[in-house]
């Protein structure tokens, strides 16, 4: 006995060609609508190249109009030659390229190692720090603090002018009722006017002194100061000693006059 069919052979066969067909339309739709378009390795574009400009050269104007620049060009007086911000050192004018890195003046070169030797074997009998190797290297920063009563004192000009010729030396003028101070018997080659600070209070002396870095000692008068910017890592070696009016001194002679250059 034969079962009876649901689909005729023409049905199935209608039927067959029904789904082959859509399938042909979900696959040709796939790959013309929703497949994504893959870029081939030689088709990515490489980002574009930024314009190569040649160097600008720029020549010195020669003739009266050179000469009539160069003498307009501002640079501080302890400058040897015109510098570059890029050849600054921690913001500073290095000391090679100072005056005061081959200041001569009128007096024996000799004498005024003598004395620049005996000067910082004194500050070396004030220091109380161990590990601290003295003198420091020659051109390093040093800052040399005095109250505004000692700034016409000889005795401290000679000091500076000591100090200034072997060291990047900066100075703070304590209770200061001025903002600008000229060091008198001092070259502005050694300490120009720009290097000596003004501070009326102990706090405004130690901010001034904090604006600098790689300072290698500080001298100053004031336990206050030596302890805040002990704080910081300076190292602050005091001079703090009683004035002593004898053997001659006169009272116009500067505290750290009389320390360091007693007689």
């Amino acid at each position: 006995v034969q079962e009876p069919s649901w689909l005729s052979e023409e049905d199935a066969d209608a039927l067959l060609f029904t789904g082959l067909a859509v399938m042909g339309v979900a696959i040709i739709s796939y790959y013309f609508l929703w497949k994504p378009e893959v870029q081939r390795p030689e088709q990515v574009r490489a980002p574009p190249r930024q314009p190569q400009y040649p160097p600008v050269v720029r020549e010195e104007p020669d003739g009266e109009i050179g000469v009539m620049m160069a003498s307009s060009t501002r640079h501080p007086p302890h400058m040897k030659d015109h510098l570059r911000s890029s050849s600054l050192v921690d913001g500073l004018v290095p000391f090679g390229a100072t005056f005061a890195s081959t200041f001569t003046g009128e007096e024996d070169m000799e004498q005024l190692r003598r004395d620049r030797a005996f000067v910082l074997a004194r500050i070396q009998t004030l220091s109380t720090f161990t590990s601290f190797s003295f003198p420091p290297p020659r051109g390093n920063t040093i800052i040399v603090c005095f109250p505004e009563a000692d700034v016409h004192c000889p005795k401290l000009a000679r000091v500076l002018v000591l100090l200034g010729t072997y060291y990047n030396l900066f100075v703070v003028v304590g209770e200061a009722t001025c903002q600008t101070y000229e060091m008198d018997h001092v070259p502005s080659q050694i300490l120009p006017r720009h290097r000596i600070m003004a501070a009326k209070s102990i706090m405004g002396r130690i901010a001034v002194v904090r604006q600098l870095q790689r300072v290698e000692f500080v001298l100053d008068y004031n336990d206050t100061v030596q302890e805040e910017l002990g704080r910081f890592g300076f190292r602050v070696i005091l001079y703090n000693k009683p004035k002593k009016i004898n053997n001659g001194t006169s009272k116009d002679t500067s505290l750290l006059g009389q320390v360091l250059l007693p007689s």
